[in-house]
């Protein structure tokens, strides 16, 4: 067991959780569901899994241009299977070995000795690919004004009764 398949590529600086969506018409919709790592741009997985024949979610590994490296691997129900008598892994650790220099030798520990592999900080700080707002977003403080006034009247209304 090499790992090779799993791990070429690694380190991956940007994994994507991408649901493939196959139309009728044999057309191909790629809806990018969590973005791991790096900012990098997604339109080249549709092109890559044009053929595919049936809709899945797949983990994908992603070069800086966007490019997709590697294979990509199927997520269901939040884990990742690699047969091959290695353990299922959840996605944070499946994701974390394609980001890792140490892909294969923990890859190996996994299959060879049960041992988990390290969470990558990417993992734990991951962005969304459908949110619509970010860490660096600016601060609303109209809202913040907004809501705080409904607390205030709120409590004035209680304190009242």
């Amino acid at each position: 067991m090499s790992g090779g398949g799993f791990c070429t590529g690694a380190p991956a600086p940007t994994v994507v959780r991408a649901h493939i969506d196959v139309g009728d018409k044999g057309g191909v919709r790629v809806d990018a569901e969590q973005i791991y790592g790096a900012a990098a741009p997604t339109t080249q997985i549709a092109e890559r899994f044009a053929s595919l024949q049936a809709s899945e979610t797949l983990l994908v590994s992603l070069a800086a241009d966007g490019k997709v490296i590697g294979a990509a691997w199927p997520v269901f129900r939040g884990n990742v299977s690699l047969e091959h008598g290695i353990p299922d892994m959840t996605e944070a650790e499946a994701v974390s070995l394609l980001m890792s220099p140490k892909c294969t030798a923990d890859l190996r520990a996994l299959h060879q000795n049960g041992v988990r592999p390290p969470l990558q900080p990417a993992v734990t700080q991951s962005g969304c690919g459908r949110c619509h707002a970010s860490p660096s977003a600016s601060f609303d403080g109209g809202g913040t004004l907004l809501v705080l006034a409904v607390a205030f009247v709120t409590a004035t209304i209680l304190r009242r009764r």
